[in-house]
């Protein structure tokens, strides 16, 4: 049972970070997904970095939400 205590607390302590993680992930996808269905519907089934890639690709296109989470800035 000690053993078991040290690993529930390292579980415990990275759960918020995950939903924080899955949240933020859950907004990238809301400003990027008309982009994406407009300029990269084309490589949607080559998987996410593919459609990764291509948002890249046309930057200078996209909406400025989707263009910060794609460049950073």
């Amino acid at each position: 049972m000690r053993r078991l205590l040290p690993i529930s607390l390292v579980l415990l302590a990275l759960a918020p970070a995950a939903a924080h993680a899955q949240a933020s992930m859950d907004q990238n996808r809301k400003a990027c997904s008309p982009d994406a269905r407009r300029f990269c519907k084309n490589v949607f089934k080559d998987g996410d970095m593919a459609v990764y890639s291509c948002l890249q690709m046309n930057a200078a296109k996209l909406k400025p939400a989707c263009r910060k989470v794609i460049t950073g800035s």
